[in-house]
């Protein structure tokens, strides 16, 4: 009897440590051959096709998705459907970024955050109703993680994707909280940005050439994501709601919108304030503009027509490269 009991206990020991040994298919690296997905269901039902501002969500859950494989390329808007917390969204450029980042030590959330900013391209948490912007491209590796979303395709430089729920009107293209790669998610051109909604104040960054220097560095405190933009982006500007600022993208340029929705107006070449216009007066907003390309050298007289208090004018010289 006691012999049948001893070879039970270490059946009962052999299996217990092979189940502790396994690891869940989700999180392995993945192979360029083999991509793994986690409660996606079939690839084919996370496509952008036919979606453009029709209202038929895409649903995504927690899990690992390829772009070109899985899921579509494209612009999105992603709302998040149901957390308990909020739903984590990162993007990886390549899979090697993702099996760079499966590889690092992740024990700790410090841990977990570093390997995020040093191997991530994008990266945002979305609380359950929010809607956030996702531009992806062929080859990128998207994670999921702590809930499920809904992603809707769209493109920004169309002026026929109208969506009368949404928060932008019949003639501009729609803007929400997100990083746009202009070239690539918004055409490279001037704006009038204008903020249509916000709890507190929009936050409006671009940066030149500098954004992964900013992404890869260490973010984990406020404090520290202020040194970030600041050291690393080319303007930071925050706007209340109904107020409007002028942006000059750049293909290369990256734009990154924080806390509120609004829309984008390209201002027609035809009113570039310069020299030999013929107009009288031009409108110019609140921005950065850079002399010999909007802006041409000349003497002006400036003329403030609205303000909450005074309109603050302020010329620097510009010693970065804008190639």
């Amino acid at each position: 009897m006691r012999k049948y009991l001893s070879a039970i206990l270490t059946l009962i020991i052999l299996l217990a440590l092979v189940a502790c040994d396994a690891k869940p298919l989700d999180s392995e690296p993945i192979q360029s051959d083999n991509i793994s997905t986690s409660s996606a269901g079939n690839p084919s039902s996370v496509s952008g096709e036919g979606h453009t501002g029709s209202g038929n969500g895409i649903p995504v859950y927690s899990g690992i998705y390829t772009v070109g494989d899985n899921l579509d390329a494209g612009s999105y808007t992603l709302t998040c459907t149901e957390t308990s917390y909020a739903l984590k969204v990162v993007v990886f450029d390549s899979i090697e970024s993702y099996n760079n980042y499966y590889a690092a030590e992740r024990v700790t959330n410090g841990e977990e955050l570093v390997a995020i900013e040093k191997n991530a391209l994008v990266d945002f948490y979305v609380e359950e109703d929010e809607t956030y912007f996702l531009g992806l491209n062929k080859g990128q590796v998207v994670m999921f993680d702590s809930g499920e979303g809904s992603l809707e395709k769209i493109d920004l430089n169309k002026a026929d994707v109208k969506r009368a729920d949404l928060w932008f009107d019949g003639n501009s293209s729609p803007l929400c909280t997100g990083v746009y790669f202009v070239g690539k998610d918004i055409a490279e051109a001037q704006y009038k940005l204008t903020c249509t909604a916000t709890d507190w104040s929009m936050a409006v960054t671009i940066y030149a050439d500098d954004y992964l220097s900013y992404h890869k560095s260490s973010r984990f405190t406020n404090g520290e994501e202020s040194d970030a933009i600041q050291q690393y982006s080319m303007s930071n500007t925050y706007i209340n709601e109904g107020d409007t600022c002028f942006v000059d993208l750049k293909a290369g340029y990256v734009l990154m919108v924080k806390d509120g929705t609004g829309s984008l107006d390209m201002v027609n070449s035809d009113n570039n304030i310069s020299a030999s216009s013929n107009r009288a007066t031009l409108p110019a907003y609140p921005g950065v503009y850079f002399v010999g390309e909007y802006l041409d050298p000349n003497a002006y007289i400036v003329t403030c027509t609205e303000t909450d208090w005074s309109q603050q004018i302020v010329v620097l010289p510009w010693l970065r490269s804008r190639a």
